[in-house]
């Protein structure tokens, strides 16, 4: 005669089966919250590199902008003669130009940025604006000639410090070490393109007047070398190759070459008579070096813009299969218990 459960026990099923799964369930609740914790912290972190690298990028163009119309300022308010002069206020004209298209950019991408960047993040944005709207008086004097060179040579100065100086301040303030190195490395060759443009501006300066300030060139020079050492130091094997790749060729070579007979040959009094160059192949020369480097920090930007996003991407991912695992054994576990419940019943 076949036995049967009995009532009572056939009832203790379900209640078993719950209590069972109180233990499964807590951990896989734990297990899902801290991973959801640690997830939503790294997100936050890698958007805060983000949009600090989003900014870092858009400010570039605008530099090598503003480096060019410098120089152009300088050229028109040493130019002498009427068709020279004519000539000068026609580039200055097509590099505010550059300058305002550039600026249009450099608004357009940062005007997605979130209101929580750090304190001295917004301070040095605000101060960057303010620059620009400054070159609205600047850009007059220099057409009428009311400037003097080393007044327009100072605005100018100010803005782009500005804008180098917001590199280094999003790369202390970004939260990825890996990204906040390359936006150092990126930095060091902004500060060295900006030391080379001094001394663009300098010799250029120095067509208008007759004489170089030596001392102030050699400044620049020895400060140029500095950063050099700087982004070695900081730099990957990769990016260190990809340097030297690009940093070459005539352009290179006819800006070293200047610098050499400046340094070496040029007289103690800064006498530019015997120079084995003109204002325009100078000017050329040194733009031309100053478009390599910029290829080369373009580069870097883009590529910690885009290692961000590969990293927010792969953060998700680890999310899901975190929370996921968890989940879905808790899920196996439930299933497998009701069964064993419904057959304990049937039983």
């Amino acid at each position: 005669m076949s036995q049967h459960p009995t009532a009572p026990a056939r009832r203790a099923g379900w209640p078993t089966v719950a209590f069972l799964l109180v233990v499964p369930t807590i951990i896989t609740a734990v297990l899902v919250g801290s991973s959801l914790t640690d997830a939503r912290d790294t997100t936050r972190s890698l958007d805060r590199t983000r949009d600090l690298a989003t900014a870092v990028l858009a400010s570039g163009a605008l530099v090598e902008a503003v480096q060019d119309e410098r120089a152009a300022a300088v050229r028109l308010l040493g130019a002498g003669t009427t068709p020279e002069r004519s000539r000068h206020q026609t580039a200055f004209t097509e590099a505010g130009a550059a300058v305002d298209r550039a600026a249009g950019d450099y608004a357009a991408r940062l005007a997605d940025l979130p209101s929580d960047l750090p304190a001295d993040v917004r301070e040095r944005l605000g101060q960057i604006d303010g620059g620009l709207r400054d070159l609205a008086q600047v850009r007059p004097g220099v057409t009428r000639g009311a400037l003097a060179p080393t007044d327009a040579i100072n605005a100018y100065d100010a803005l782009v410090d500005g804008l180098i100086q917001l590199r280094r301040q999003a790369a202390t303030a970004a939260e990825d070490p890996p990204s906040s190195r390359r936006m150092l490395t990126a930095a060091a060759i902004a500060e060295q393109k900006e030391r080379l443009h001094q001394e663009r501006t300098v010799v250029l300066h120095g067509h208008a007047t007759g004489t170089v300030d030596k001392t102030e060139f050699v400044a620049a020079h020895e400060s140029r070398g500095q950063l050099a050492e700087s982004f070695a130091t900081l730099a990957s094997a990769a990016d260190k190759a990809r340097f030297d790749r690009i940093v070459a060729g005539p352009d290179l070579r006819a800006s070293t070459d200047f610098e050499s007979w400046i340094l070496d040959t040029m007289p103690p009094g800064g006498d530019l008579r015997g120079a084995p160059f003109t204002s325009d192949s100078w000017d050329a020369a040194l733009a031309g070096h100053g478009r390599l480097l910029r290829d080369v920090e373009r580069e870097i930007d883009t590529d910690i813009v885009a290692a961000v996003a590969a990293a927010r991407a792969d953060e998700r991912r680890e999310m899901l299969l975190e929370t996921g695992i968890p989940v879905g054994i808790l899920l196996l576990i439930i299933v497998g218990s009701v069964l064993f419940a419904r057959s304990t019943k049937r039983g």
